[in-house]
């Protein structure tokens, strides 16, 4: 198991406790390219600090994968939590998975948005770790994707600005006593 990358996740106005300024929503995103001669079973552990949580107030943790073919599979929060990551996901030969984990707005009836900014927050960083059945090269692309927004007077969500920016491959001690 090798370390890939340091994430960073997080939504939370950019500055609390103010109304009417843009909320940011930025996730964590990891495209593995399996570029070997045969499928391969890959798992992505995330250990952040501080520990994810599933959900506050309007914000809520979302964690999914594409595979090749563009299908979305979501992984229920809990789960994800749980589980410490994705797991067992198989990547064949040639093929390209973009993984994801982020906290978005989740906005309920209860929850004032008419022309203010939620103030709901929630973020966790750390280190994330692939392990793969196959002792080969893949071709793992972390990037850091953002959205900042607002709501109008209305209560529709406006979409400021985004932005997205690849976070450079580190390769970090292999650590085999974090395996689970």
């Amino acid at each position: 198991m090798t370390g890939i990358a340091s994430f960073e996740i997080l939504a939370q106005p950019i500055v609390p406790g103010v109304p009417n300024v843009p909320y940011v929503q930025q996730g964590s995103f990891f495209q593995i390219s399996n570029i070997t001669n045969q499928a391969l079973t890959v798992n992505l552990y995330y250990y952040p600090a501080p520990a994810f949580v599933p959900s506050s107030g309007a914000v809520s943790l979302f964690a999914n994968y594409i595979d090749g073919n563009g299908t979305v599979t979501q992984v229920p929060a809990k789960t994800f939590i749980s589980q410490g990551g994705f797991f067992n996901i198989v990547v064949p030969y040639l093929s390209t998975f973009i993984f994801g984990v982020q906290y978005i707005i989740t906005p309920t009836q209860s929850t004032q948005l008419l022309g203010s900014t939620p103030q709901d927050s929630l973020a966790a960083r750390g280190i994330v770790y692939l392990d793969s059945s196959v002792d080969t090269i893949i071709s793992p692309l972390p990037t850091i994707r953002q959205v900042f927004n607002n709501y109008d007077t209305s209560g529709n969500l406006l979409d400021i600005s985004e932005s997205a920016y690849s976070v450079p491959y580190e390769k970090y001690p292999t650590l085999s006593h974090l395996r689970k």
